[in-house]
């Protein structure tokens, strides 16, 4: 069963196509080697799984609590001791270093 769930999946996420449609204009369609069609039902799902080994980033910096919901990771820190911000921030370079090699980014507007 679980080859057939991998089949499923693998099949949903690769080889897929694109194209745009404005009006009645339609571009080319081009290949797309991997991930989640837009506005699919499983995407939040699929990327919480993606994003999910963020926790084994974060569990190392002590006192440092953290939220994930959907496509949002918040980190957040009692600024009880001098070092808290140093903390916090080491913790956010890895976290960054993570995402990064993971091919994902942050929006600097909301970071």
């Amino acid at each position: 069963m679980s080859v057939m769930l991998h089949k499923w999946v693998d099949s949903y996420l690769s080889e897929r196509s694109q194209y745009v449609k404005v009006g009645d204009h339609v571009s080319a369609s081009v290949s797309c080697h991997c991930g989640v069609p837009q506005g699919s039902v499983l995407a939040p799902l699929l990327f919480a799984i993606y994003t999910s080994p963020i926790v084994s980033v974060i569990t190392p910096f002590r006192n440092i609590n953290h939220a994930q919901y959907a496509d949002n990771t918040q980190l957040y820190i009692a600024l009880s001791t001098d070092k808290a911000l140093s903390i916090i921030n080491d913790c956010f370079q890895s976290v960054h270093r993570w995402l990064d090699a993971n091919g994902l980014c942050l929006n600097p507007e909301k970071t």
